[in-house]
């Protein structure tokens, strides 16, 4: 085996110490991190399930409101559609 000096053990010791440190740190960061981006994206999901039932409600509200303008057009149109059509059967 390699004769290594003191000096050279409290080195390795010491990056060994360094490395296992930065790792916990990293580890327990990315932790934190990872429960905040939890945190928004139910946050987010929450927020759209929200906005997406109130512009479908508008939608709906919107739908009804040309269905309505359309019945009221052709009711008013009625009469003149079926005398156009007395027209052509009789001419």
């Amino acid at each position: 085996m390699i004769a290594l000096s003191l000096d050279t053990w409290v080195c390795i010791a010491g990056f060994i110490a360094v490395g296992t440190g930065l790792y916990t740190a990293s580890r327990s960061e990315f932790r934190a991190l990872r429960t905040e981006i939890k945190a928004d994206i139910d946050h987010l999901d929450k927020r759209f399930a929200s906005e997406s039932a109130a512009l479908k409600a508008e939608l709906k509200a919107d739908i009804q409101r040309l269905d309505d303008r359309v019945y009221a057009l052709a009711a008013g149109l009625k009469p003149d559609i079926e005398r156009a059509a007395d027209q052509r059967r009789g001419a």
